[in-house]
């Protein structure tokens, strides 16, 4: 299977955007878990969302909830793009599992 066509494949399996998944990310750390299918981590990212902004009326929140911005971008650009890998493969699996029958 050429790269072309793995690209309309995946553009057919309704792929996650890494960009979009980091600027959500930065701004909502929580939510590329949701929008990559990870709910139970998003839950558990949400929790700790809810720490740091309180911890941020002591002062030390400010600087985490910055820091958990840029882990959350990082976090959600990997999570996309191991989302499409995975629906990209499960694809091929797929056509290749057509072709031969």
């Amino acid at each position: 299977m050429d790269i072309l066509e793995q690209q309309l494949l995946l553009d057919q399996s309704q792929a996650k955007s890494p960009g979009l998944a980091a600027v959500m990310g930065f701004f909502f750390p929580w939510l590329p878990a949701f929008y990559t299918g990870h709910v139970v981590k998003g839950i558990l990212l949400v929790f700790l969302d809810l720490v740091f902004m309180a911890l941020s009326f002591v002062g030390i929140g400010l600087l985490l909830l910055l820091l958990y911005g840029f882990v959350g971008a990082y976090q959600g650009h990997k999570w996309a793009k191991e989302y499409n890998q995975k629906k990209l493969q499960q694809l091929v699996d797929a056509r290749k599992a057509s072709v031969a029958a």
